[in-house]
């Protein structure tokens, strides 16, 4: 949610390709650098991984979406912070979004644990 599909695609192929993410982003890269990217994008496409940006998306959304997929194996929030409470559609501010954050917390623990899933 912090990132978009495309920035969190970037930073994986310079982790697996052992490449510095500036350089990749600019596409200012030595041949060696290229075929270290192309293998890190065969390896990335081999797994399973599934990144949702959608900036709206609530932990039932997740929940919902997570239930579809057989043999989950890991789920990640980033910047729970930034995820809908159920229901809200506004913005929260002070100790009420401080006890959306706790709750959406909670529910995503008992997801995991439902799920069985780190």
């Amino acid at each position: 949610l912090e990132m978009t599909r495309e920035q969190l695609v970037t930073r994986l192929l310079a982790g697996e390709g052992l490449i510095d993410s500036r350089k990749l982003q600019t596409g200012r890269l030595s041949q060696d650098e290229w075929r270290r990217v192309a293998a890190a994008a065969a390896v990335i496409s081999a797994t399973d991984i599934r990144i949702d940006d959608n900036p709206t998306l609530s932990v039932a959304d997740m929940n919902a979406q997570c239930r579809r997929i057989q043999d989950l194996g890991l789920v990640v929030v980033d910047y729970l912070q930034l995820m809908q409470s159920a229901g809200s559609g506004h913005s929260w501010s002070g100790e009420s979004r401080t006890q959306a954050v706790s709750d959406m917390s909670r529910m995503l623990k008992i997801m995991a644990k439902e799920l069985n899933v780190p």
